[in-house]
C-alpha cells in the first residue's frame, strides 16, 4: 500500500482530474435508460420510445403554464413566499414597542459574538 501514492500522482497526470473519468453519473443515466425498457424482446426500441416518450412530455410540459405538470408544481412545503416558513403551532404575533424593541435589539448585540469584533 505505501506503493500506491507514487503512481496516484502518474494516473493523475496522465489522465487528468478525477471528474473527467468519473462513471458515476454515466451509470445514473444508464440507469434511467434502463427503466425504459418494456419488451425484453427489443429493448434499444423500447428505450428509444421511452426516452423519445419523455422529450415530448418535457418539451409540452414547458410550453403548458396553465396544467399542473412535473417541472412547475409548486414545492410541496410552499407557504406563499414568506421566506421566514410558518410557527410551530397557532403562531402568535407580538408587537413590540419602541423601548422594548431597542432593548432586544441592543441585547442581542452586545451579547452575540459575531458582533463583538466590530463594537471594539
Amino acid at each position: 500500500m505505501e506503493h500506491l501514492p507514487i503512481h496516484l500522482a502518474e494516473e493523475a497526470l496522465i489522465a487528468g482530474p478525477v471528474h473527467f473519468r468519473w462513471m458515476y453519473p454515466i451509470k445514473r443515466e444508464l440507469l434511467d435508460l434502463k427503466k425504459y425498457v418494456r419488451n425484453r424482446a427489443h429493448p434499444e426500441a423500447s428505450i428509444a420510445n421511452g426516452y423519445l416518450m419523455a422529450e415530448c412530455m418535457n418539451f409540452c410540459a414547458r410550453y403548458l403554464n396553465e396544467v399542473e405538470t412535473k417541472s412547475n408544481r409548486p414545492i410541496r412545503n410552499d407557504d406563499g413566499g414568506n421566506k421566514f416558513g410558518r410557527p410551530f403551532g397557532k403562531g402568535v404575533r407580538v408587537r413590540l414597542d419602541d423601548i422594548s424593541w431597542v432593548q432586544a435589539h441592543r441585547y442581542v448585540l452586545v451579547n452575540t459574538e459575531v458582533v463583538t469584533q466590530f463594537r471594539e
